[in-house]
């Protein structure tokens, strides 16, 4: 070999040690910081595979989902309880039928809370589903409060249907002060 040729093999490999220098060097800078983030990155991969996992095998929603369906199923509940009621103003002899009505309307709030958690069941953990039909079975035995005694000024007096209209209204903005102070509690 010729000392020219020596020389430009070592040039043409020196050139390529430098470059791959360079690329290691590059290469460790990049990859370092992405080291450094791996930590927090891998925290939250791990908590999205746990909620993956919960939902797969339990099939539980998200927390605004469980909120979503709560507050749905507690506008519906409030909504049909408002027409039994109605129905119990317009149509029964509320003198003869006081007892009656007073127990018909505390075994709808224990089947409310049933079918609520038949219904959620799949959606949440058994502690959170608990803590949810409560809220609704709070907000039904405040209406239960109210009307009761309602129910029981009916009973002493005889009505005219005039009557019973006014007291469907009275009822109605009794139902809608506590519908809005139970969709108040999911916006916050």
């Amino acid at each position: 070999m010729t000392p020219e040729a020596t020389i430009t093999i070592i040039e043409n490999k020196g050139i390529a040690v430098v470059i791959c220098g360079l690329v290691i060097f590059l290469a460790y800078k990049y990859f370092a910081g992405v080291l450094e983030n791996s930590n927090e990155t891998n925290k939250e991969i791990l908590e999205t595979l746990n909620r993956i996992n919960n939902f797969l095998v339990n099939g539980y929603c998200r927390d605004e989902d469980l909120n979503l369906l709560v507050k749905l199923r507690g506008r519906y509940v409030l909504l049909d309880y408002k027409w039994v009621i109605v129905k119990y103003i317009l149509n029964n002899h509320i003198k003869q039928n006081l007892e009656t009505i007073k127990l018909e309307l505390k075994n709808y709030v224990d089947n409310s809370s049933n079918r609520t958690f038949e219904l959620l069941s799949k959606k949440a953990s058994i502690q959170e589903l608990k803590k949810e039909v409560e809220c609704i079975d709070i907000i039904l035995d405040e209406i239960n409060a109210i009307i009761f005694p309602i129910f029981e000024d009916m009973a002493r007096q005889p009505l005219k249907l005039e009557d019973r209209l006014a007291i469907i209204r009275t009822v109605e903005l009794h139902f809608n002060k506590i519908e809005s102070e139970f969709l108040a509690k999911f916006t916050l």
